[in-house]
């Protein structure tokens, strides 16, 4: 998700324009922080500010955002597995919070670009700088020349500090907590442009919906689809199905397979595969739901009993609960033990458990009827 660097010409205007009231409120304070989005629009116009401040869990998003970055100040990476150009090495300086001496990052900035218009100097976990640099930093962020990018980064700030008040007010603040469900697709589509490809809406959504909203995930099956697919074409729902499905599916079609044909012992089984493979529960759930319907539609093989089931165990599925993966699990294996007992085929029964017919270990219940005991 790198950006395009501008022309020379073109980047010293866009510093010029961006910086020349110094790092005040035209640093990117006036009109509040900016989107991950919004900054890459800047760089590709030749805007580059004079200091960044990149606050948020989201790892991946931060090091996209430095990327962008490092980009614009000192010109494209390369393609993968070459060397980096010459400028990385010599115009490039990076200090860790918990070590770093506000004095050496000052100086860093200070220092004569060569071979090239600007410095980049990365301070990674700002918030753990000595309180005595803290002090020396903030006054010293008005020295930063016009030669040099400063980057801070840090997970989370605490918003009672002066330290982060001025900061913020100091810098052009990008917030990197992670992206919104309205901002997963346009972000799938971005990643598959960047590797030559075109993604269909129907097929950005399918990839969301098997792969999750987790970045790093994402990105790790968007580069699988990539591969698979022959350069420049299209990728459909076919090939996010052939792809994320084959490696994370085979457990689930066995545990539908198993949950069809009553097999307790398969189901659970495949379940807890499944688990062990780092998927949660609460999309084991989602998925068994979307598979079993889909099931359901094209043939007979499974009774609407069985969509019913899963749908109640969904709707009693509280986000206190889904907070608890011991909870999560107790409730999906209650459910695979439901729908593949004796006489869960039909509407009239309920499943066998070692305490007799209509029991799974204790008293009897009414037949089809989840209960919030079943979440354990």
């Amino acid at each position: 998700m790198a950006a395009r660097r501008p022309p020379a010409g073109g980047q010293r205007a866009g510093q010029r324009a961006g910086n020349s009231a110094g790092p005040g409120p035209a640093s990117g304070q006036s009109g509040g922080p900016l989107t991950l989005s919004a900054l890459k629009q800047e760089l590709d116009k030749g805007r580059v500010r004079r200091i960044y401040l990149l606050v948020g869990q989201e790892l991946l998003l931060r090091q996209v955002a430095v990327a962008a970055i490092e980009t614009a100040v000192l010109g494209p990476r390369g393609a993968p597995g070459e060397p980096l150009p010459a400028a990385y090495s010599l115009n490039r300086q990076r200090f860790a919070g918990e070590e770093a001496r506000a004095s050496d990052i000052l100086a860093a900035c200070q220092g004569i670009p060569m071979f090239g218009e600007r410095r980049l100097v990365l301070v990674e976990g700002v918030e753990q700088l000595r309180k005595a640099d803290r002090d020396v930093l903030l006054p010293g962020l008005t020295t930063v020349p016009e030669t040099a990018v400063l980057v801070l980064s840090a997970p989370q700030l605490d918003g009672r500090l002066t330290f982060t008040r001025d900061l913020r007010a100091r810098s052009a603040e990008v917030p990197v907590d992670g992206l919104e469900e309205r901002e997963l697709r346009p972000w799938i589509r971005d990643e598959f442009q960047e590797r030559g490809h075109k993604i269909t809406p129907e097929a950005a959504e399918e990839l969301r919906f098997l792969a999750g909203s987790e970045l790093a995930l994402l990105r790790g099956e968007i580069e699988k689809i990539s591969l698979y697919a022959k350069p420049g074409e299209p990728i459909g729902v076919d090939h996010v199905r052939q792809v994320v499905a084959a490696g994370r599916g085979e457990a689930l079609d066995e545990l539908v397979s198993a949950i069809t044909n009553r097999r307790t012992d398969r189901a659970l089984a495949a379940l807890h595969q499944t688990l062990e493979a780092g998927e949660e529960p609460i999309r084991i759930l989602a998925l068994l739901q979307y598979r079993l319907t889909d099931l359901w539609r094209c043939t007979d093989r499974v009774g609407g009993w069985y969509r019913e089931e899963v749908r109640r165990g969904a709707a009693h599925w509280s986000p206190a609960a889904a907070a608890a993966a011991v909870a999560d699990r107790l409730i999906l294996e209650l459910l695979v033990e439901r729908i593949t007992g004796p006489g869960s085929g039909s509407r009239g029964s309920a499943p066998e458990g070692p305490g007799g017919p209509g029991t799974r270990s204790g008293p009897a219940r009414p037949a089809n009827r989840w209960t919030p005991a079943d979440s354990g």
